[in-house]
């Protein structure tokens, strides 16, 4: 066994450990998740190219995907986020692109936590005709409209600039400058700085059929937007593509909000992600 393989047995090892430790009841990993996990662990990242700018944003690339981003904010994360849409699912723990909700088959897709906009263009270049981006944030939805418009020229975009949540109202979003991505709705602060939407709400606004899509990553808001999703789960069945680590029982949350409103749905859970403890899956599926 050459040192790689060694070094890759016994870490794997010690996370086996880890979750018999923890005893982790709600969740089982195959050997071939605590892999992906490592893997995730030593990607190799694109560099972020600025290739123009002008008075807010900068025009830059990765790879073959180009975006405007503000200048007030920090980029670093964004070859990251790059690798976690992009990279292939088969290496890919966070990756939206199971072949079981057969993407290239949806009309439309809600794109919760669009950020920068990467799952978006994803969509948009597998064929899906209507995109439908969320992003809360107004500094970085002023950049994803360029992208979105300018860049990448889809006519059927609309851009909500909104969190999602169980009812229409407001809220307030905890905004991290370092990481933008990371930035989050709190239920407890009362002073309110942003719109909150439904996923109902937008599909029937936007008179959407029941070849949908749902791709949800919104810093553990998850069950609140599936909770404002209850009609459209039950009566028109949309793939759900849902990040769900960051909390230990998000997975499990948001399975049994999704089964309430319509039993019919499977669900899978796949990946693992152990950089908290005890660890969890990355995604859930539902289709």
């Amino acid at each position: 066994m050459n040192f790689f393989l060694k070094k890759t047995y016994k870490k794997s090892k010690e996370i086996l450990g880890l979750i018999i430790k923890k005893k982790n009841i709600l969740y089982n990993f195959s050997f071939f998740e605590i892999q992906l996990y490592l893997k995730e662990k030593n990607w190799k990242l694109y560099p972020s190219i600025q290739e123009e700018e002008d008075k807010e944003d900068y025009l830059l690339r990765i790879n073959d995907v180009s975006i405007y981003w503000p200048k007030k904010l920090k980029s670093d994360s964004l070859p990251w986020l790059y690798n976690e849409v992009f990279f292939p699912f088969k290496n890919n723990p966070s990756s939206y692109d199971n072949h079981l909700l057969e993407i290239h088959n949806c009309d439309w897709v809600i794109d919760g936590g669009a950020c920068e906009g990467f799952f978006s263009i994803f969509c948009h270049v597998r064929g899906i005709k209507i995109i439908i981006t969320v992003e809360p944030n107004k500094i970085i939805t002023n950049s994803l409209t360029k992208t979105i418009k300018d860049i990448y020229k889809i006519e059927q975009a609309v851009i909500v600039e909104a969190g999602l949540g169980e009812i229409v109202g407001k809220g307030f979003l905890e905004y991290n400058a370092q990481r933008p991505s990371d930035s989050f709705i709190n239920k407890s602060n009362h002073d309110f700085n942003i719109s909150i939407e439904t996923i109902d709400n937008i599909v029937a606004t936007n008179n959407l059929n029941n070849r949908g899509l749902i791709k949800l990553d919104i810093e553990g808001f998850e069950m609140d937007a599936l909770s404002g999703a209850q009609k459209v789960l039950r009566d028109k069945k949309p793939k759900l593509a849902i990040a769900v680590y960051h909390s230990f029982e998000n997975a499990v949350l948001c399975r049994d909000i999704i089964l309430r409103a319509n039993p019919s749905y499977k669900i899978i859970f796949r990946g693992m992600y152990a950089y908290y403890t005890p660890p969890r899956p990355y995604m859930l599926f539902a289709y």
